[in-house]
This record gives C-alpha cells, structure tokens and sequence, in this order.
C-alpha cells in the first residue's frame, strides 16, 4: 500500500515521475492528467485500528476507522493524535472521518436520544466528518431520516 500512494503522489505532482521499489518498478513516465488539487488530493486510507491508523500517520493525509470496533470511543482518537505526535506528525493535520454513523438510527424516521449526544461527542473529540449510513427505506421513510440526520447535524454547528 505505501508503494502504491507513493507512486500516485509522483505520478500526480511530478512533471517526469518515475519509481523503483520492491512491488513497483518503472522508469521515467510523463502524464498530462493531474489533480487540480496540490500536490495531490487528499489521502485517505480506512482500516483498523492501530494498523491502518499507523499507515495513515505514515503517509496519509486522513484516517476513516472502522466503525463498530475500532472507534466507538472518543478515547480511541485521542490515541490516535498521540500516535501522530510521536511519530513526528501534526495530530491537526490528520482529518478522522467516521464512516457508517447508523446507530443514530433505529425506525424510519426515529431518532434515539443519545444520537446527537454521540454526534456531539465525537466532535468534541476531534472527528473531522460524519458519514451516516442510512438503511434502505422507502422514499417517505428516507426523506423522513434524512431529516433527522439533517436536524443533527445542525445543532452541532
């Protein structure tokens, strides 16, 4: 993997890009197609914790963690900055995005209480981004939760 983001950020941010390495190897390439962003878009990688988090603190620019396990405590990100720290890294410039925020969401439509409290808590903590995953429902029952997730989100800012 570390191969692989590795060649991508030559390919994107070198005029002439070329890499020699245990898996990938290739001489002097050139390519018109580069991001808008510089010198590359984000980086993201997702995973478990501590494994894809240390990948992440070593050549990412974010970490999404595995929700249901690896970060269902508020404890686990402040590790996670630790880990950065100690490795030399800006905890700040390493963005959490947690993935799969559905237990916010029980009927179609239903809010449980602690929902926002949870949204809250991993704000406070440090999470970059929310993604809630919706189950699939009917139109109404979907416009209805989208509406909730809607209404969380912005008693948070």
């Amino acid at each position: 993997m570390r191969e692989q983001i590795a060649v991508m950020k030559a390919i994107w941010a070198d005029g002439e890009a070329e890499y020699h390495g245990e898996f990938i190897d290739f001489d002097p390439i050139v390519t018109g197609l580069k991001p808008i962003q510089k010198p590359h878009p984000p980086i993201i990688i997702g995973g478990g914790f501590p494994h894809a988090a240390k990948r992440a603190i070593e050549y990412c620019d974010g970490w999404i963690p595995i929700r249901g396990g690896d970060l269902d405590s508020v404890e686990m990100v402040a590790e996670l900055r630790q880990m950065a720290q100690d490795a030399g890294r800006d905890p700040d410039s390493l963005s959490i995005t947690l993935f799969g925020q559905n237990r916010t969401f029980s009927e179609p439509g239903t809010y449980f209480d602690e929902g926002s409290d949870e949204v809250a808590r991993f704000r406070d903590a440090g999470v970059d981004h929310i993604c809630f995953q919706l189950p699939s429902k009917d139109r109404d029952a979907t416009l209805k939760m989208l509406d909730t997730a809607a209404e969380v989100m912005a008693a948070q800012s």
